[in-house]
């Protein structure tokens, strides 16, 4: 499958940290190193997500870390840029997804707000809907982590909300331990869409 229409990531996707200076600062320079080690082994990248401390950085700063990121990764490299927008403020997403347009990033991925969060699937739908119709051209995933976001999203009815009603919607990042769950939303539609597994120890229990 064509990644930029429906395709998948396949291999490995590192969920990149954020260099800090000993004040505090991105320390944008440091990131050249992590993509020395990454990118030579074909590693697709998650930027601005939550080992990146997502929520501790300005818009600002997670644009220009989604731009050096970008400028280090080759367009037709075999490693993906993925840029996490998710945000308290969907004001907020809305700049990172344009954004990421802008910077032609392989992939977008965002978690529902968690401060005011959902009160409902029909919330987290409609934030998806608003969210990945900035960027129609980009392919899109649902940030799924309960333990951080506060809302346990039940997912396979997610994967049926959005399926056929949200055109660039792929599939998701799980990070939760529900084992069933993930065999039920891989399996949904033929296999159709794409599960990034956040959890990997689960696997070795």
């Amino acid at each position: 499958r064509d990644f930029k229409m429906r395709g998948t990531i396949g291999g490995l996707v590192a969920a990149t940290v954020t260099p800090f200076t000993a004040f505090g600062d991105v320390d944008y320079d440091k990131i050249q190193n992590l993509a020395n080690i990454i990118l030579e082994n074909r590693i697709s990248v998650w930027v601005n997500g939550t080992t990146a401390q997502f929520s501790s950085l300005s818009v600002s700063e997670r644009i220009l870390i989604a731009e050096k990121w970008r400028s280090l990764i080759p367009e037709d490299s075999d490693s993906k840029l993925i840029v996490h927008i998710g945000s308290s403020s969907i004001v907020d997403m809305k700049e990172l997804a344009e954004h990421a347009k802008t910077i032609k990033a392989d992939a977008i991925a965002a978690v529902h707000p968690y401060f005011n969060k959902p009160a409902s699937l029909d919330g987290v739908v409609q934030t998806i809907e608003q969210v990945a119709a900035i960027a129609p051209e980009i392919p899109f995933y649902f940030y799924h982590y309960p333990a951080k976001g506060g809302y346990n999203v039940d997912m396979l009815e997610l994967f049926k909300a959005l399926d056929g009603k949200v055109p660039n919607f792929v599939g998701c990042k799980y990070t939760h331990n529900n084992m069933h769950e993930i065999n039920c939303i891989s399996r949904y539609n033929d296999s159709r869409y794409d599960v990034l597994v956040g959890m990997f120890l689960i696997f070795l229990v």
